[in-house]
């Protein structure tokens, strides 16, 4: 528990440090992020520890396997607190530490990808020990082994099933993965704002060199500036210069600067590959995070993050003179991954090395690694570099550099020769074909050193002409007799003659991966029960388009391991006895354990009666979880329940049109309809108390010989009687409710030059312009596809309006035309759904990033830094100030003061998009100058119903008056209330939304309150304009009343058990589904305030 309790105390200094988090202006939400995965991760190991252990000082031998797994994670920690209190720490030069720190993606490829490795190996150990602890509480031994073996089914074997149900124990969740996503992004974003800062401070005016170092930092990475910037620093020095390399002082940080001379370089070139290459940012890659040249001397400075020496000096002076392994094995393999993992970007970005050696691999030692471990970067990949002409050396002095190429590279080059025999096996100096398969040969034969310490080739003693044959004809280095075979394997693989038969770097990484963890969790290194490559097989064919993918991402590798992790269950268990699924045999897989001078794997007696009950278990749980995949796969209409709609034509919900001419320039035309109070209703409702009177009247009239004949024709008293109520109630129903209007009109020949783009019917179209898989800003209760919704018809829908078409959305066009905008989105949750639209739709062109959001996470905001876009979502349920942040029940709304919330940031914005009205429906308490003035929905509390539809006015008669009296004048857009569709109840009462497909015209009887609180909206919006505001309505309510197919239903929640009924949601939309509808109406509103604002 030592390594354990040394975890926590590298949190808790953590947690000392973020106390100044407000200090840290150099990757701040990096740090942050990185912080919380460590949090996190402790506690899911505390949490492991409590669940499947129990400490007893008798037996602390058990624990033994937990050391070498903690202490990994001890490191990781470790390093992490590292960089944090590096981006943190004051440094005497400010610039220097933001030109070190600010272009690297070391937080989340580096510093994470470690912990996202380690932790299932952590998890991993204690689970082992909870299976195998054999004559130790046996009883829980056996509850653990059931536990574990349920955790492996392999029906959880696929990436969302295992998001859902163990994404939050490994850090893999949809909003983590989202935080890796973003991270740097914001934090670039920060950086920009502070610079931005700096530059108009006049307390502190920036100097001309810091103005250059400003427009550095701040510009695209692919942009060159002239080499004063660096050569002319203060304390600018060189301290070490090797060939074109030169190590440097700047700003008081230590950089590597590659230093190229026009007159030996084709400058054309330079310039092209630049901007390529300027772009790659891996923590395994030598990248050039600035370029500087002097155009009149012709000379090129490259900036790179400095690195101590390269891999072959490194082992040069590591290796003994009796030829021992230069690395632990552990450090060898971790030395390895990262080499691969950085040649997997590069191959993913299709640049291709071509001369992938030791001596083109830079290294240093990582700071808080007592074990030797390295921090690596591929180098020399730029076709004007001059280091591949470098060749590494061994023990013995120079070394011939045709062993790292490929034997068809060499064959290539045997042909490009004149005819000369002689000298047909010399290498030629410089850049030879480039292929991704002649690397990985490259990168078997650097495995080779990693592992035996020596150059191949070195023990052979053959002569320097036969080298290049040798290789052409498939001789390859000997490795020692006590090598590794999982290692051996893969480095034959890496090295075969037949190009085809080399792995990918894809495949390496996961295999270096997962033998990792292997080495961590099997300190005496013995060989696995499994072969790596039969589970990497298996993997293939279960995943084609997970393995497929050119660089496996940070946030995936969880699922990798727990991947692999079945499979070699799977397979052990099925070399072990008999058994099905044996639990007892997949713990001896993982530690080796064999009975002395036996064959046979160590079986636990208890376990007899138990393996019938683990499989009879496991059989049940395939059931389960099949029939889960089958709903999660399976397109199946689902059965829909059979209840009839009376037929009645829905209100005529116009609002603001649109008239199309031939400069396609749109021209608003307001209807609106005919008012209607809550008087009408109060009117129809004296009326029906009237009637009900008078029928009394007349019963008590009724003469007894009648009531008589009445009571003995019972039967057809009955009739009568049913035939009345169903007549009083269908009165009743009218006259309270009465329709707003009638259906809308069927467009007529007057309608040719005039759209309103509100009223039309729904047609039978394509699929969105978006999925679910490819955009990442839909929030779980509206990803219905993923949350297991099984119809899929509500995506083939396009909105038709009367008479004309919607203007085709042309992001592209929108977004420039938006370039340097701002947009606020202020209302409910209503109103987020929408968003998130917006970013889906937007993120064809670019995708937004995430730079600011509340403590809550209610209130965010988005930049597209490629266009200069804003996008701002502002919280404000009533628009008015209130107490629904402290309570949900009985809420206060003040009715003449506007939430500061949106008031305050409203002068940030040049568009305005509001909306607002469901919260009004709660339980509310008026205030009024400091006055209770009335409420809605309190009964007993003896204070005057005033109804939802007073305070719905007051609240936007008061945001219209803050508009006119508002120096800054946006266009501001009042998106009209949005109908539910709840049938047989409403929230927590068993409304249900079961449809699968819109409603025609008149098949929807409106809800009364949604009547009356849009005919609010629209009296108080014609209002606005009469005043003069800069107003524009989207008018949503009409086409949305007929979409009851969209809304998420039981599908807010992932995969939930229908037969239990769970909670359905007939109020927000699914995405993709109608609400993109919207944007597509509010994209056109806004491209006309454009046009119109540009022809002025």
């Amino acid at each position: 528990m030592e390594q354990f309790r040394q975890i926590g105390g590298v949190l808790g200094s953590l947690r000392a440090l973020m106390v100044l988090q407000g200090s840290i202006d150099v990757n701040p939400r990096q740090c942050r992020l990185l912080v919380d995965a460590f949090d996190l991760a402790f506690h899911a190991v505390a949490d492991a520890l409590r669940t499947h252990l129990t400490f007893d000082p008798k037996h602390t031998l058990r624990w033994r396997p937990l050391e070498h797994p903690l202490a990994e994670l001890h490191l990781i920690c470790l390093e992490g607190e590292h960089y944090v209190r590096r981006c943190l720490e004051p440094k005497p030069i400010w610039w220097g530490k933001v030109l070190a720190l600010s272009r690297e993606a070391d937080c989340v490829e580096f510093h994470l990808h470690n912990l996202l490795w380690c932790l299932p190996v952590v998890l991993e150990a204690i689970e082992a020990i909870a299976e195998g602890a054999v004559g130790f509480d046996d009883e829980a031994t056996r509850k653990n082994r059931v536990l574990v073996s349920k955790k492996y089914e392999k029906e959880w074997m696929e990436p969302r099933l295992f998001q859902h149900k163990l994404g939050e124990l490994y850090l893999a969740s949809k909003d983590f993965c989202a935080r890796l996503d973003s991270a740097s992004r914001e934090d670039h974003w920060i950086l920009s704002q502070i610079l931005n800062n700096r530059k108009i401070s006049p307390l502190d005016p920036l100097t001309d060199h810091e103005k250059s170092l400003r427009e550095l930092l701040i510009s695209p990475k692919s942009q060159l500036f002239p080499s004063s910037v660096l050569v002319q620093s203060p304390g600018y020095q060189v301290c070490k210069s090797s060939s074109n390399f030169m190590e440097v002082q700047w700003m008081g940080e230590s950089f590597l600067v590659e230093h190229l001379i026009g007159r030996t370089i084709d400058e054309a070139s330079i310039a092209n590959e630049i901007s390529a290459l300027a772009s790659m940012v891996h923590p395994n890659v030598s990248h050039y995070m600035y370029v500087l040249a002097d155009q009149e001397k012709k000379e090129w400075f490259l900036v790179m993050e400095w690195m101590r020496m390269d891999l072959s000096s490194y082992t040069k002076n590591l290796c003994s003179t009796k030829n021992k392994a230069s690395f632990p094995l552990l450090v060898a393999v971790d030395t390895m991954l990262q080499i691969a993992r950085g040649m997997e970007y590069l191959h993913s970005k299709k640049l291709f090395h071509g001369d992938l050696n030791p001596s083109n691999i830079l290294v240093k030692a990582r700071s808080c690694s007592p074990d030797g471990y390295l921090h690596v970067k591929v180098a020399g990949f730029a076709k004007w570099s001059t280091r591949n002409s470098k060749s590494s050396t061994s023990v013995e002095g120079e070394t011939d550099p045709c062993i790292w190429y490929a034997p068809e590279v060499l064959q290539e080059q045997e042909q490009a020769q004149d005819g000369s025999t002689n000298n047909s096996n010399s290498c030629i100096n410089g850049r030879l074909r480039c292929s991704e398969k002649a690397d990985i040969y490259s990168f078997g034969m650097i495995c080779f050193q990693l592992l035996t310490g020596k150059v191949p080739f070195e023990d052979e003693h053959r002569q320097k002409d036969n080298t290049s044959k040798n290789i052409r004809v498939g001789v390859r280095p000997l490795f020692p007799s006590q090598s590794p075979k999982y290692l051996t394997n893969l480095t034959k693989k890496c090295w075969h003659s037949d190009p085809m038969q080399r792995p990918s770097f894809s495949t390496i990484c996961r295999l270096l991966r997962y033998i990792k963890r292997f080495l961590v969790m099997n300190s005496e290194h013995i060989q696995p029960l499994v072969d790596y490559f039969e589970l990497e097989s298996s993997m293939c064919k279960s995943f084609t388009s997970c393995v497929q993918k050119d660089v496996l991402g940070a946030s995936e590798v969880p699922f990798q391991m727990f991947a692999y992790r079945v499979l070699e269950r799977e397979k052990t268990s099925a070399n072990v006895k008999g058994t099905s699924w044996d639990i007892e045999g997949d713990e001896t897989s993982v530690w080796g354990e064999e009975k002395q001078n036996t064959g046979i794997l160590t079986d636990d007696p208890l376990l007899s009666p138990q393996v019938n009950q683990d499989a009879s278990m496991k059989s049940s749980a395939k059931k389960i979880h099949g029939k889960l995949k089958q709903q999660l796969f399976r397109l199946v209409s689902p059965g829909q329940k059979k209840n009839t709609t009376t037929v009645i034509k829905p209100p005529q919900l116009s609002g603001r049109s649109f008239s199309v001419n031939n400069g396609n320039r749109f021209q608003q035309a307001m209807m609106i309809p005919a008012r209607r109070s809550t008087d009408q209703i109060r009117q129809n409702w004296w009326i029906l108390c009237l009637l009900h009177s008078a029928m009394a009247e007349g019963k008590q009239e009724m003469p007894r010989e009648d009531q008589g004949t009445a009571r003995r024709k019972s039967f057809y008293g009955f009739l009568l009687g049913i035939l009345g109520s169903a007549f009083l109630l269908a009165l009743a129903f009218q006259l309270l409710f009465p329709r707003a209007t009638d259906a809308r009109p069927a467009p007529t020949e007057d309608d040719a030059n005039r759209c309103d783009l509100f009223s039309g019917e729904w047609k039978k179209d394509s699929s969105p312009a978006y999925s679910n898989s490819s955009c990442k800003f839909i929030s779980s209760p509206q990803d219905c596809l993923t949350n297991g919704r099984l119809n899929t018809d509500y995506l083939s829908w396009r909105w038709k309006p009367y008479g004309c078409k919607i203007p085709p959305t042309d992001t592209r066009k929108f977004s420039n035309s938006m370039r340097g905008k701002s947009i606020a989105f202020i209302g409910d949750s209503i109103l987020r759904n929408q968003m998130e639209s917006l970013l889906c739709i937007l993120s064809k062109v670019e995708e937004a990033v995430l730079v600011y959001h509340d403590e809550t996470y209610q209130s965010k905001t988005w930049y597209l830094p490629s266009h200069n876009i804003t996008l701002g979502l502002i919280w404000a349920p009533f628009l008015v100030n209130s107490t629904e942040a402290k309570s949900k029940k009985d809420i206060q709304i003040y009715l003449d003061v506007l939430d500061p919330v949106w008031t305050s940031q409203y002068q940030n914005y040049d568009y305005i998009m509001l909306s607002g009205g469901q919260w009004f429906l709660k339980e509310t308490t008026f205030w009024e100058n400091n006055t209770i003035v009335g409420c809605h929905y309190c009964p007993g509390k003896g204070l005057k119903e005033l109804g939802m539809d007073y305070s719905y006015r007051r609240a936007l008669r008061l945001i219209f008056h803050f508009l006119s009296a508002a120096d800054h004048k946006p266009l501001v857009v009042l998106r009209t209330w949005t109908p539910s569709h709840f049938e047989y109840g409403q929230w927590y009462s068993g409304g249900i939304c079961n449809r699968t497909k819109p409603f025609n015209e008149g098949e929807y009887n409106a809800d009364p309150v949604d009547a009356v609180m849009r005919n609010v909206e629209l009296e108080e919006f014609q209002e606005g304009l009469v005043n003069g505001l800069n107003l524009s309505l989207l008018d949503i309510y009409h086409l949305s009343l007929l979409r009851p197919d969209g809304h998420p239903g039981p599908y807010r929640k992932y995969h939930p058990d229908i037969s239990k009924k769970p909670q359905e949601d007939c109020l927000h939309w699914c995405l993709p589904g109608p609400i993109d509808t919207w944007n597509e109406l509010l994209i056109a509103i806004l491209m006309g305030e454009e046009e119109l604002r540009s022809s002025l």
